[in-house]
């Protein structure tokens, strides 16, 4: 579904496909530590907390790498249809 709407967006604005999907992966990424943070923060009321929340969210290395795996396929297979 957000990988229709990067491709969406791609067309109106007149980007290349494969690096406005990525973009949207990438600041979706973004909100998604921002809001770790946040959470973290509004929660026990400290910024360390949310900071170390965040730096945690961070360094889930398995995920990162099994989504940058994914993502590096889908544009292996997309160079490969044109």
């Amino acid at each position: 579904m957000l990988a229709g709407l990067g491709v969406m967006l791609s067309k109106q604005l007149g980007w290349s496909d494969i690096y406005t999907v990525r973009l949207l992966f990438f600041v979706i990424g973004c909100f998604a530590v921002v809001s770790v943070y946040l959470l973290g923060h509004s929660l026990f009321r400290s910024q360390r907390v949310g900071v170390f929340a965040a730096l945690t969210f961070l360094g889930f290395l398995a995920l990162l790498r099994k989504l940058l795996e994914a993502l590096t396929i889908k544009y292996r297979w997309s160079c490969l249809e044109s």
